[in-house]
């Protein structure tokens, strides 16, 4: 293992504890993480006789742990029998783990419901965090909270690029995502008020206590009486005669040559009478990452039959077959810095587009350096939209795979979001028919004073002309409250109540970003969902002005959510339950919008 640079793990715990902050560490070598073999080198399953993530003594001797004075607890994997084994390495920290109900002390058993914060809409998300809270729960662990990326060939499988984010409240940019960010940030301010309450299980005293109020029915709304007070609930949020080629792969793509001349993906025609020989190179998005006995699961080819011949077919996969890992432009290292000058790069009169297994090699000159830093200190993105399939460097550092051509199935979206009753991850689906990631994260550590260059290998075929360096321009904010929902949360007050009875639409941009401008802003029904697109309901009226006014140049804001407080006259639909959709624009301060278009 390498624990130097960027994985310098000690460093980052150090710096931690400097933050006053706690580890929750998951202990490797085995950390799922969309980490290419969960982490595990390779070289490890050839080991004769071991068996992953079990008591098998081969495997317990790769596993070493050490008291750390920062680590508040320890997670180990997420299988039956695990639990036995982490507990004899007397870490004086707790551990938390999956799959094991019968877990001895200290094992803390976290799986507790849907593990995932992935692409769940927040309300639904924040209403399952309550109801845990609601049923005793201490220690909430998100999946995932602050997003990363898997740089290189690091990421796992099957078929993930470098992103791993899984629209998380904080991204692997390092910057809030709206509106998960801010509606967890109040479910958690709500329940740190209950604290003391919640620790004494709800009873603090015999006139004090947390209580929740809930509406479980998915078809109509409710009204709940507690100590004299009514509340009303709307529903709520519950979670829970030719010759062809077929060949089998275990891979995730493959293609096919005939006679050194590609013939697609899986099947080809020829006829010379000739001998011929056949290719396949077969592509793999990262090793299988988790799932039970993950290890033994095979990748790649596995067979070869070829048919349309004469009343038979053959097959060739127990053929004399020759093996070769990678690619020559591999092996050569084009990526690196010291063969960006090299003979073996060629110029021709146009640029190839469209082309497999190509090369494509570009010098930013030093005018790069400066205009990237006219754009402001932003995250950088290589926008690889317009390419297939392959890989990227960036001064000789990977920034990982992409395959911008894999689109997700184009049905299963709708532009309402009903997430109402039960959970299900096939609810709420956007961006049907989408490529999974475009933009790929360049850490500006990469990126150096004058030239940079830029590699990038396809093997599907694209267009390199259309490959973009871009800057985090600003960031869309949007809120949706409507006016009979309770007041702040910041403005609650123990024994008290609320310190105000109106709700209120809270905006805020983060450190050193401003609002710039009002995208959108409708009082009554609006529809559509926030983060995605809002659009007018049949009751309307446009407060843009109203809201640019109230907070326009701000860092943040608050909007009252009432007829008289947004100057709209008067009420656009009486007897009728309203709200208030905002989506605003943040950007920092003296910001300047451009792009740099790569010049092939």
């Amino acid at each position: 293992y390498y624990f130097g640079g960027r994985f310098d793990l000690v460093r980052f715990v150090k710096e931690v504890h400097e933050a006053g902050l706690f580890v929750h560490l998951r202990i490797g070598p085995y950390a799922c993480a969309e980490w290419n073999y969960g982490g595990f080198p390779v070289w490890l399953h050839f080991i004769s006789g071991i068996q992953f993530r079990t008591t098998n003594s081969l495997f317990k001797v790769f596993f070493e742990c050490s008291p750390f004075s920062s680590f508040l607890m320890n997670q180990f994997t997420e299988r039956n029998g695990a639990a036995e084994t982490a507990v004899s390495f007397n870490t004086t920290v707790p551990w938390v783990m999956c799959a094991q109900a019968d877990a001895p002390d200290p094992i803390i058993n976290t799986c507790n419901g849907f593990y995932s914060l992935s692409f769940r809409p927040v309300e639904d998300l924040a209403f399952a965090v309550a109801r845990f809270f609601e049923t005793g729960g201490t220690f909430q662990n998100y999946y995932m909270y602050f997003g990363g990326t898997n740089f290189g060939r690091t990421a796992g499988g099957p078929l993930i690029a470098t992103s791993y984010d899984y629209d998380a409240p904080i991204n692997e940019y390092g910057l809030i995502n709206q509106p998960k960010w801010g509606h967890l940030r109040d479910i958690h301010t709500a329940i740190k008020k209950c604290e003391e309450h919640l620790a004494h299980v709800y009873y603090k005293s015999s006139k004090e206590c947390a209580a929740f109020l809930a509406n479980y029915d998915t078809s109509s709304d409710a009204t709940v009486t507690f100590r004299g007070k009514s509340y009303r609930f709307f529903l709520a949020f519950v979670t829970d005669k030719e010759v062809g080629l077929f060949v089998g792969s275990l891979g995730h793509a493959a293609l096919i040559f005939v006679n050194k001349r590609l013939v697609g993906f899986g099947y080809g025609i020829h006829d010379d009478a000739r001998s011929n020989t056949i290719d396949v190179l077969s592509m793999m998005i990262g090793l299988q990452n988790y799932g039970p006995w993950f290890d033994v699961q095979g990748a790649g080819l596995y067979s070869v039959v070829l048919t349309g011949l004469t009343d038979s077919k053959e097959d060739l996969s127990s053929a004399q077959w020759t093996y070769q890992v990678g690619v020559e432009g591999e092996f050569l290292g084009l990526e690196k810095e010291s063969l960006a000058n090299s003979s073996i790069w060629t110029r021709g009169s146009a640029i190839p587009i469209n082309h497999t297994l190509t090369w494509y090699k570009l010098l930013l000159s030093v005018s790069f350096d400066k205009i990237l830093n006219n754009m402001g200190k932003g995250p950088v993105s290589l926008n690889l939209s317009g390419m297939g399939k392959g890989e990227a460097w960036v001064n000789g550092q990977s920034i990982g795979r992409y395959w911008s051509s894999y689109l997700s199935p184009s049905s299963g979206c709708s532009e309402d979001c009903d997430y109402r009753g039960t959970y299900d991850a096939s609810k709420c689906l956007k961006n049907c028919g989408q490529p999974a990631q475009t933009l790929y994260l360049v850490p500006r550590s990469w990126l150096q004073p004058g030239e940079n260059l830029l590699v990038i290998h396809e093997e599907l075929g694209g267009d390199p002309t259309t490959i973009s360096f871009v800057t985090r321009k600003g960031q869309r904010i949007c809120s949706h409250v409507s006016d009979s929902d309770l007041p702040p949360v910041d403005t609650w007050e123990p024994s008290v109540g609320f310190g105000s009875t109106t709700p209120q639409l809270g905006l805020k941009c983060e450190t050193g970003w401003r609002i710039a401008s009002v995208l959108f802003a409708s009082f009554g029904t609006p529809r559509g969902n926030c983060g995605a697109s809002f659009y007018p309901g049949i009751c309307h009226a446009n407060v843009s002005s109203t809201v640019e006014q109230m907070c326009g140049g701000k860092q943040g804001c608050s909007i009252p959510v009432s007829t008289a407080t947004l100057g709209v006259g008067e009420d656009p639909c009486p007897n009728v339950r309203k709200s208030l959709a905002v989506e605003i624009l943040c950007q920092k301060l003296k910001w300047i919008l451009s792009q740099i278009t790569a010049n092939f």
